[in-house]
């Protein structure tokens, strides 16, 4: 399991990230954060665009 952590650094490193929903609320806990749990590509904990390993590993290295 990745951790929520991995997940926004991800996201916040995608060029493929695209919000599941595009409006979010103010008084919502998530308001501005990038995550991959909340990217319409994230399906069953696995990118179904395949970056998710290859922008982990850029992450790692840098």
């Amino acid at each position: 399991m990745v951790s929520s952590e991995i997940k926004m650094r991800v996201a916040q490193n995608c060029n493929g990230y695209r919000p599941v929903y595009y409006m979010r609320l103010v008084n919502s806990i998530t308001y501005g954060s990038e995550s991959c749990s909340s990217c319409v590509n994230y399906v069953r904990e696995k990118c179904t665009e395949g970056l998710f390993d290859e922008i982990r590993e850029t992450i790692s290295v840098n």
